[in-house]
Formats: structure tokens, sequence, C-alpha cells
């Protein structure tokens, strides 16, 4: 019996995967295995500097949004509710189910205790890139969604002194306590990378922009990605 206090999607999130789900039903079942490739875009980020409040503004501005964003949350859930991410896998085409496993079984250093986690995060993030019109934050996406045309990469940086005072005025940590999440964290996202991505996220080469958030206001942060995204798109 499932449990009723555990958090779901939400709505429009759901609402948004159902959608895409029903186009890549629509596309599949006309048979044509060439379809132009759909715009999505990665953010990834230094810990400390806010990633999602950028997102949800980002996706707001997108010309045919508000495009869904996806993160961590969203994907643990997603993981939990399985069945939702076997639909949007099963609805792709043969050819891009087949790419998805080959560039999952070319991935290296991963640990085989984890192989059915790296496999779910590989198949959801490849999926949805694929099917695109979404942002998806975090979870080694730039590696992930690698060779996939389309995407638009972004890392949000910072020097260390203004993530930790911005840690501090979010939360309300000490300074001491800021500086040790931010250790810790800065320290599990390389091990991620290195362990399960083989690719170090400080790597300029695996994206588009790099925004230096300590200098740039948020709207110059989203003009800057939105005039790389209406180049690209000719929009």
């Amino acid at each position: 019996m499932p449990d009723s206090k555990r958090e779901h999607l939400p709505l429009r999130v759901e609402h948004r995967l159902e959608a895409q789900i029903t186009l890549a039903d629509r596309l599949k079942s006309r048979g044509t295995k060439e379809q132009p490739p759909a715009p999505f875009i990665t953010i990834a980020r230094q810990y400390g500097c806010e990633a999602m409040t950028l997102a949800e503004e980002l996706a707001a501005r997108m010309p045919d949004g508000p495009w869904p964003v996806y993160n961590r949350q969203v994907f643990e859930k997603m993981a939990e509710e399985e069945h939702i991410s076997l639909r949007l896998f099963d609805a792709l085409d043969v050819h891009v189910r087949s790419g998805i496993e080959e560039f999952f079984q070319g991935l290296l250093g991963r640990s085989p205790t984890d192989l059915r986690m790296l496999h779910h995060l590989v198949r959801t993030v490849r999926a949805l890139a694929t099917l695109g019109h979404c942002i998806i934050v975090g979870r080694g996406a730039p590696v992930l969604t690698a060779g996939l045309a389309g995407g638009i990469h972004v890392r949000l940086i910072a020097p260390n002194e203004w993530r930790e005072r911005n840690l501090i005025q979010r939360f309300g940590w000490s300074k001491e306590q800021a500086l040790e999440v931010l250790h810790e964290e800065q320290h599990g996202r390389h091990n991620f990378f290195r362990k399960y991505l083989n690719q170090d996220a400080n790597n300029p080469e695996l994206y588009d922009l790099m925004l230096n958030v300590a200098r740039l206001t948020r709207p110059e942060q989203i003009g800057s990605i939105m005039a790389l995204y209406r180049e690209r798109s000719g929009a």
C-alpha cells in the first residue's frame, strides 16, 4: 500500500511530463527517425550560487514557456515513481533508446553497487533532454547530455568569500557552519563527477557559458543565456 504522506511530483512538472510523453509517442508512431534537435538548457553551479531561482525565472521567459525545471528533488521523486521514468523512456524511438543505452555503457568510473541508480539517472536525464524544452539543474547534466544537439550548458561560479556570505545571508548560518557545508558540498560534488562520470565539474570545456554571479545581476545572467538561445534558435 503506497504511503499517502509521500510527496509526489509537482503538478506542473507531472503535466509537462505527460505532454512530453504524448509528443514522443506521436513522433514514434509516425516512424520518423530524423527529428530536428529540441532545445534544452542545463545549469551547473558551484555550491553557494543560487541556480533554482535563476532556472525558474529563465523558464518563465522562454518563448514557448514556461519550460519545466528538473532538479535533484524532482529526479529523486521520479526514481520513487519509477513508472513515470519508464513510460518516458519507452515513448522514445527505439534508435534513441539504443543510443542512451550505448551512452550509459560508455560511462567510466562507475561502481557496480551503484549501477542501478546511475542507469536510472542517465536514462531520465537524456530522455528529457532529447524531448527538449526543459531546464535541467545539477545532477551532472552537462556530462549526461553530452553529444545531444540543441543543448545550452551553463555554469554559475563565484569566489569562495562571496558564496560563503551568500550562504550566511540565505540560511542564517554562522561563518563556521557556512565554511563547513561549503567544503562538504564541494567535496561531494567533486567525488560525484569523478566516481560516476569520470569528469571534473570545473572543466570549462563542458560549458557554453560561465557566469560569475558575484559580478552579474540576475537580469544580466538571464539576458546572457537568452541571447545565446536566440542566436542558436534564430528566434
